[in-house]
């Protein structure tokens, strides 16, 4: 299986999952948001790519940032980071 199906296959998954969250209405760009919207995409090393649902629709990363830093100062600290963590 490629990444294509493979993409596919777990879109299709969750897509059909009910959702019973609610938007951030304490966050004014996030109470704005289709809550409907949904999307995958993937980029390999390799320069392959592929997207489906909404994945080429601009939104706000909002706390998702927070997982990002954390994963930038993972690669530069490695296991060292938890020391700085309580």
């Amino acid at each position: 299986m490629n990444n294509k199906e493979i993409i596919q296959e777990i879109y299709e998954k969750i897509k059909s999952i009910d959702d019973e969250g609610e938007l951030a209405s304490y966050i004014p760009e996030l109470a704005n948001v289709d809550p409907e919207n949904f999307g995958v995409h993937i980029s390999t090393i390799n320069q392959n790519n592929f997207g489906i649902g909404n994945c080429y629709d601009k939104f706000s990363i909002q706390s998702i940032a927070k997982v990002f830093s954390l994963c930038m100062a993972y690669r530069i600290l490695d296991k060292k980071i938890w020391e700085r963590v309580e």
